[in-house]
């Protein structure tokens, strides 16, 4: 019985000393009001600096190229079309080569509007040539009626068709 009791205080002394501990930590912990959580404030970033750039790394996104159209049967280029080309050109870099490409409506046989797209595209080359684009530098092509444009009505699918547009070459 002595060896019972002697084990039993001995175990059960460090038993108490924890539950004290407990108990005081606990004590000590209720006697502080509980704090609210802290407070979240949105802060905006910095803006980005913006993308180093060497004075010859400069990207040129040249202006958007004209479409000229044309009357029916007809490859001479209107005062309109003929001023705005004239503005784009005189814009355009000297690097920069260009594919000017006739087209023509459906109306008349494949021979005669792929003939007919590619004066209208020699015209408005011309044209281009007088603003100073050197010759080296256009590319003249047609498609005659093999890339139709689509409108509302057939006679006007038939006006946007019979165009000529210009296309930037890399």
């Amino acid at each position: 019985m002595l060896r019972r009791s002697l084990l039993w205080s001995t175990l059960s002394l460090p038993f108490v000393g924890i539950v004290v501990i407990l108990l005081a930590l606990m004590a000590i912990s209720c006697s502080h009001p509980p704090q609210p959580p802290p407070r979240t404030v949105a802060v905006r970033a910095p803006a980005p600096e913006p993308w180093p750039i060497a004075q010859d790394e400069v990207i040129y996104i040249p202006p958007e190229p004209p479409t000229c159209y044309f009357q029916y049967d007809c490859d001479e280029v209107d005062d309109v079309p003929y001023g705005e080309l004239h503005a784009w050109a005189d814009g355009l870099p000297r690097d920069i080569r260009v594919a000017v490409i006739g087209h023509a409506d459906t109306r008349g046989s494949d021979e005669y509007n792929f003939v007919l797209g590619l004066k209208r595209a020699r015209n408005v080359a011309r044209v281009l040539m007088s603003s100073g684009i050197d010759v080296e530098r256009l590319t003249v092509e047609s498609q005659g009626e093999s890339a139709p444009r689509v409108g509302e009505t057939q006679e006007e699918s038939y006006d946007l068709s019979r165009r000529v547009e210009i296309l930037y070459v890399y």
